[in-house]
Order: structure tokens, then sequence, then C-alpha cells
């Protein structure tokens, strides 16, 4: 018998949230949802790690495909580059050529440690741009269309980042400006299905139904999202770039070319651990502090330089020479 005490529990019929398309108007409303019961959060986020998991298997079991899909969309030769921006925090300024950060809190295209590590490895990677004003706009995450600086959204002072120019070569870049580079990757992913009781659990859930994108454009615009954030902030799974991110990473590939959300200009993520082969580079333009003890490049025989901080890289053989 029920108890007339005990109000059944009503499942929640609005969409707030869409893992592949998080709007900012309903997260806030969203989080207060997941706050008024620990229980309904615990769902949420279990739901997510099923959703996440049920998808990852179904990559595993066609990962060759996957990776040699992603090769061929790779530009036809090395990406090389001179009079990039990279835009770090003060805090890591003695080791500019340091992807330390990233792992600390992962970034577009890499994981870090915000992110449960035993079921997500981080990897690091470097974040570089076209221009000063896109490298600051993402490294701060703040659009300067608003009508205010990016240092001034984020309520931050000049002294508060450090801003350099790079140059570098690649060997092997996936190309984002185009969904046609993930044309093959949405044909061998895009009939991934999802349990009957994932399906179920979505219906109690304030979330749209699980999905898998159906074309390159779809998959683009999902990986290339502005509020790619709020997935890993709310589900404690890595968001779609990531995924991608890490799919590029072990298949091998140096860097992703990229159009930034913020901006429109370009930008290059570049994973350094890859710089063991291929002659990838990357190397500072401008003069290091005084204080610096990372090296001025970044290639084949110091890419582990690249993972250190910088305190740990002064008691190492890694550490910079000075001239």
């Amino acid at each position: 018998m029920s108890n007339p005490k005990l109000k059944p529990k009503t499942p929640p019929t609005k969409t707030l949230f869409n893992w592949a398309n998080p709007r900012p108007e309903a997260i806030k409303q969203l989080r207060k949802v997941l706050t008024e019961t620990n229980e309904l959060n615990e769902r949420f986020r279990s739901y997510h790690s099923d959703q996440y998991y049920q998808l990852q298997k179904q990559r595993i079991a066609i990962k060759g495909a996957i990776s040699q899909s992603l090769l061929s969309a790779c530009l036809p030769s090395p990406h090389e580059f001179c009079g990039l921006w990279r835009v770090i925090p003060f805090l890591y300024s003695d080791h500019p050529l340091s992807a330390y950060g990233s792992l600390v809190k992962g970034g577009r295209f890499n994981i870090g440690h915000d992110l449960e590590p035993q079921r997500f490895p981080p990897f690091p990677c470097f974040y570089v741009a076209s221009d000063h004003a896109t490298a600051l706009a993402e490294a701060l995450g703040q659009d300067p269309a608003r009508g205010l600086s990016a240092l001034d959204a984020a309520l931050l002072k000049p002294a508060s980042v450090v801003s350099f120019r790079v140059r570098g070569r690649i060997s092997k870049v996936l190309d984002l400006s185009s969904a046609t580079s993930l044309a093959e990757f949405a044909k061998l992913t895009r009939d991934f299905t999802f349990s009957p009781a994932l399906r179920a659990a979505a219906r109690r859930l304030p979330v749209a139904p699980p999905s898998v994108c159906q074309t390159a454009n779809e998959l683009l615009k999902a990986v290339l999202h502005p509020h790619w954030r709020q997935v890993p902030g709310l589900c404690d799974i890595p968001a779609n770039s990531q995924i991608l991110g890490h799919l590029a990473y072990d298949a091998g590939i140096g860097g992703i070319l990229y159009p930034s959300k913020q901006t429109g200009s370009g930008c290059v993520a570049i994973f350094p651990t890859t710089f063991g082969s291929g002659g990838s580079f990357l190397e500072l333009e401008d003069e290091p502090p005084a204080s610096s003890v990372g090296p001025n490049r970044v290639d084949e025989g110091n890419w582990e330089a690249a993972s250190r901080s910088s305190s740990s890289l002064a008691k190492s053989v890694l550490r910079r020479t000075p001239n």
C-alpha cells in the first residue's frame, strides 16, 4: 500500500541540459534543481557517466578505424608557423613553454586533473592563437565583443598574465576549420546506440534524450561549442572536444587547428608529448624572463619539460641553460 504522506516523485519534464549543446540560460536553473536533493544530483552524474562509457565502449571497438579517419584528415604537410601568441598566468611565467597549467585544469582539447585521473588519464596541451586578442580571450574564456576587454571581463589586472610569441612546426595536424575533416569520423560513430535502461533514465531527468551526432557539421558544432566547460563541471566527464582531443592524441596527431569561438580567428592546440618523432617543435620568439628555468625550445630531445612545473624543472637536467 502507498503511504499518503509520501508524495510520488514526479519525473522532471523540462529539458535543461544537453551534453552536446549546453545552454547557459538553462544552466543556472539546472544547478538550482540539482542542489535541491543529493539523490537527483547523483542520478544526474551517474546517468552521464553511463552515457559516456556506453559510447566509449563502442569507440574502443573501432579504435583503429577512428584513428585512421583522423590521420587521413590531417593536413597534407607539416604545419609551420611563426608569430603566434600564447597567454599564460603569471604563476607560470618562469617556464613559458610549460603546459603544466593544462594538466591542472583541462583545456578544450585536453584532459586535466580537474577530472578523476584514474578514470580519465590527463595529457598536456599548449594553446596558441594567431593574434594577441584571441589568445587572451581564449585563455580567459571571455568574449571581447561584449564591450569589455578580456581582462576586464575576467576581473584581472594586466600583470596577472604573461603574453609572448612562438614559432614552431607540427608534423601532423588535424584541421577543424571545416567540417569535412570529421566526415569519415562521423560516418563511423553515427550509428552508435544506447541501452534501453539509459533511455529510461533520461526520461526521469531534466536532460535531452541520449543521441549521437549524425553529420560532420553537427559533430563540429558540438566540438567547438563555446560553453563546453559546463560538461566536465556538471557531469564529471570529458566534453566532446576533450574526447576528440584524446582520440587525436592517441592516434599520434601532434596538434589541432581550430577557429576561436570567442573571436573567430585561428588557434592551435599542440600536444607536446607527441614530439618524440617527426621533427615537431615549439620555440619562443620573444626573450624569456631572466628568472626563467624553462627551455626556450621544446622538441624531440626535451619534450618531457613541457609537462613539468617550474619548481620540478629547476631540479632537472631539462632546465634551461643560460647562454
